[in-house]
């Protein structure tokens, strides 16, 4: 009797002949290491037919070499007598597992041999390597059960086999819809996200440079030369502006076209007429030509023109009675989306100066002293004439001689408010509201030898609303004008100033309030109704200045 290692089981197994006592098979031993995934089976070789010879003896444990393919199983042959037991060699290294044979024939059963007596168990001895199997032996007669041998060592792990591929996805076929839900309960509203980018724009605003003054002291009627006090801050180009003076000539702005010492030129000529030309006229000068460049990438743009305000005239030295006529708002105009495309790289803009007062005088039976007109504003040159802008806003008249209100620019879109006449005698009147352009200044209070009169009311926009909205002359003897009301967030252009109040009694007359940003009318002068050289009448107040806002967007 013999003790065999079976790789197949992983157990020792008795082999011995009819006349040997087979023992029973021992208790399992504990489990070895974790079991290897299995490897990939190999093809069953046929089985083959061969004797069986004699069981040696159990030889030497050599190295184990590699596993050979199973040969094929011969013929079952008688058994023959069991060698003794060798001593178990050393466990070798397993060798790769070679591929199955085909089962061969079945022999046919020997016949079983008496039990033998079982022997004592020896010490279990390294497990060794698996030697190559030899042919089968015919099957002996089962022996009576022996006792127990102990259990032998677990033998080593082999190595996993290699992981066997994938088998391919079955297709089955797609279910039907199930039936919709009922509709949860609508959650509480979710914070609000943050604003959005902004559409991006580019704004520039454009107004007058900073207005310059000085007096003129010799001029001739009908001649474009004046003579000044001072060219000090004069430029060639600078718009000009005295109550002299139209504001433009067939829609060309008055400019100092050359200067020479205190002899300057302008672009329009002095064609009015005045008593008083020996009275020193203040004259106002300002850069007010701009040029602007079109953004790369503009889609379209808007553009606000609001026109220079009319000033009022200077109230009258009785005999005359009269205060000085208010001027007229300076118009207003907003064109929107204008296609860049129509636009040039580069398009002209001109803001409206404001006119200027009319001057105090000290003259008996003076007649009022004009109210300078507020200058045009304008955006573009349609292909290419500055005389045909895209935009355009006319500038208010100014106030006249014997107390004439200021007239609105007929050109204007969006009309203004005219000025209010000077009262003769009596209260000036009151300026003329608008819209949306800017508010006409009040007429001067007129006044006479035993009397003096209040100043009226300049008027603002969006209604005649006597409380907040109007500027107000207080009344009080020789008193000034209120300056009007100014753009903010709730009017769209400037108020009228309220006309000065008249005077009598040994003091000046009120001069006229200005006009409010932007745009607005300037108010009359009082009338001075007893005349003394001492005293002056009041001058009329200059108009609100103009604007233009170009907004681009991309």
């Amino acid at each position: 009797m013999a003790l065999t290692f079976n790789p197949f089981t992983g157990k020792l197994d008795f082999v011995g002949s009819g006349a040997s006592a087979i023992g029973s098979t021992g208790a399992t031993g504990p489990s070895g290491g974790p079991t290897g995934a299995t490897g990939a089976s190999g093809s069953t070789g046929a089985t083959g037919i061969g004797a069986s010879g004699a069981t040696g003896a159990t030889g030497l444990i050599g190295l184990s070499g590699a596993t050979g393919s199973t040969g094929a199983t011969g013929l079952a042959g008688s058994n023959g007598a069991t060698g003794s037991t060798g001593a178990t060699g050393t466990a070798g290294s397993n060798g790769a597992t070679g591929s199955t044979g085909a089962t061969g024939v079945a022999g046919t059963d020997g016949a079983t041999g008496s039990t033998g007596a079982t022997g004592v168990a020896g010490t279990n001895g390294s497990t060794g390597a698996t030697g190559i199997s030899g042919s089968n032996g015919s099957t002996g007669a089962t022996g009576t059960a022996g006792t127990n041998g102990a259990t032998g060592a677990t033998g080593v792990s082999g190595s996993d086999g290699a992981t066997g591929a994938t088998g391919a996805t079955g297709v089955g076929s797609t279910g039907a819809t199930g039936v919709a839900g009922t509709n949860g309960s609508t959650g509480s509203t979710g914070a609000t996200g943050p604003a959005g980018t902004a559409t991006p724009t580019d704004v520039q605003i454009f107004t007058r440079g900073t207005l310059f003054t000085t007096t003129a002291t010799a001029f001739t009627s009908g001649s474009p030369t004046i003579t000044v006090a001072s060219n000090a801050n004069m430029v060639v180009g600078m718009a000009i502006s005295a109550p002299f003076l139209p504001s433009n000539t067939n829609g060309t702005p008055t400019t100092i076209t050359n200067i020479a010492g205190t002899t300057i030129t302008v672009s329009s000529n002095a064609t009015l007429s005045y008593s008083d030309r020996n009275i020193a006229n203040t004259i106002h000068f300002a850069a007010n030509t701009y040029t602007w460049t079109k953004p790369t990438g503009a889609k379209s743009v808007d553009v606000l023109c609001i026109a220079g305000g009319g000033a009022g005239g200077s109230g009258r030295v009785n005999a005359g009675l009269q205060g000085g006529g208010g001027g007229a708002g300076g118009g207003l105009n907003f064109r929107t989306q204008i296609p860049a495309t129509i636009l040039s790289a580069t398009e002209p803009v001109i803001v409206g100066i404001e006119g200027i007062g009319g001057n105090a005088t000290n003259v008996v039976n003076s007649n009022s002293i004009y109210g300078g007109t507020g200058f045009d504003s304008s955006f573009g040159a349609i292909s290419g004439n500055t005389l045909n802008p895209f935009v355009f806003a006319g500038g208010g008249g100014g106030g006249g001689t014997t107390g004439a209100a200021g007239g609105a620019n007929s050109r204007n879109v969006n009309g203004a408010g005219g000025g209010g006449s000077g009262g003769s005698a009596s209260a000036g009147a009151a300026g003329g509201s608008a819209a949306i352009s800017a508010g006409g200044g009040g007429g001067g209070g007129g006044a006479n030898t035993i009397s003096f009169f209040n100043g009226g009311n300049g008027q603002w926009v969006l209604g005649n609303n006597p409380v907040g909205g109007q500027s107000q002359s207080s009344g009080v003897e020789g008193a000034n004008g209120v300056a009007g009301t100014s753009m903010g967030t709730y009017i769209h252009a400037g108020g009228g100033g309220s006309g000065g109040v008249g005077a009598y009694t040994g003091k000046n007359a009120g001069a006229g309030g200005a006009g409010g940003l932007y745009g607005g009318g300037g108010g009359g002068g009082g009338c001075l109704g007893n005349f003394n050289a001492s005293f002056f009448s009041g001058a009329g107040g200059n108009g609100g200045q103009g604007i233009v806002i170009v907004t681009t967007y991309f």
